[in-house]
């Protein structure tokens, strides 16, 4: 949210909390601050017509109706104008603040933020194409730089050995789990489930210790239990080096050997991350890909 929102990011110590649903009418998020002007308050969208409209109904703290901001979207000549207007309660004081510190800087407040999205979704866009692409030519034992395109997950995260056997189990152990709730539970039909992963977070190998995240992803919202360790998490898009491996996942290791090898001649940095894809039609292949600075 902070690389999108100019404002929150005036603070870089803001706290933000987001709940089900996650997008769409009755999303919502809290923030907390300490910073001049920000405190405490809830936005959450009261009305949303894709491409046309969004309204915000703001309350802090303080106060529980701070008002409603909605922006009215309009294509005009292969461009968006997006219009503000602010409804508020009937509070002189509070209308002068709002013309004398709020209005003059909301026009460069949003000029900004939209140069921001714009930026990230062409990025994405990027990316996500070069996934496409590079994929269909992606064979067994190749090593290539290729991009992975933003996803959501929902799963658990585990901490424990870097036995390479002993977290394949758990994977397998953790991947029923998620699909017995969506499958089961929810009733999700299989066409909404995607892919399975395992994101490592750690793999420090001299304390033989590793953080990882087991996950399906997911083309449709859902309701994570109350109580549960079920967690929504995502994929962010990144320049990746990607390989695939087939076989026994306790020789993967050889595979990761074989990218960081590949990064060395190459003369590329790899982030101290890795994401393995179980595709649905064959499990028992792995594409494994390690992030890098570019």
């Amino acid at each position: 949210m902070n690389s999108y929102n100019t404002w929150f990011a005036k603070d870089s110590l803001v706290e933000l909390a987001y709940f089900h649903p996650y997008s769409g009418k009755e999303s919502f998020f809290d923030w907390r601050s300490d910073a001049m002007f920000f405190g405490e308050g809830t936005a959450l969208i009261s009305e949303s017509v894709p491409g046309k409209k969004v309204k915000y109904t703001l309350s802090s703290k303080a106060q529980k109706d701070l008002g409603n901001i909605q922006l009215n979207f309009t294509s005009k000549s292969n461009q968006t104008v997006v219009k503000v207007n602010f409804e508020g309660p009937e509070k002189p004081f509070y209308k002068r603040f709002l013309n004398l510190f709020f209005a003059p800087s909301i026009e460069s407040e949003i000029k900004s933020t939209l140069l921001v999205v714009k930026k990230k979704l062409e990025q994405e866009s990027k990316v996500s194409g070069k996934t496409t692409q590079a994929s269909t030519t992606l064979s067994l034992g190749q090593i290539k730089q290729q991009g992975i395109s933003f996803e959501k997950y929902v799963g658990f995260k585990k901490s424990g050995t870097t036995d390479f056997s002993t977290i394949h189990q758990s994977y397998l152990s953790l991947e029923k789990d998620v699909k017995d709730y969506l499958l089961k539970d929810l009733k999700l039909k299989p066409a909404d489930l995607g892919s399975s992963v395992l994101s490592y977070e750690l793999f420090d190998t001299i304390n033989k210790k590793a953080t990882y995240r087991v996950g399906v992803s997911l083309k449709t919202q859902i309701p994570l239990p109350e109580g549960s360790q079920l967690e929504l998490f995502v994929l962010p898009a990144y320049s990746s080096l990607a390989t695939l491996h087939s076989g026994s996942y306790d020789s993967i290791g050889t595979t990761y050997q074989k990218i960081e090898a590949y990064a060395r001649e190459k003369n590329l940095m790899v982030l101290p991350t890795t994401w393995e894809i179980f595709e649905k039609n064959n499990p028992n292949q792995v594409k494994v890909h390690m992030p890098i600075m570019e």
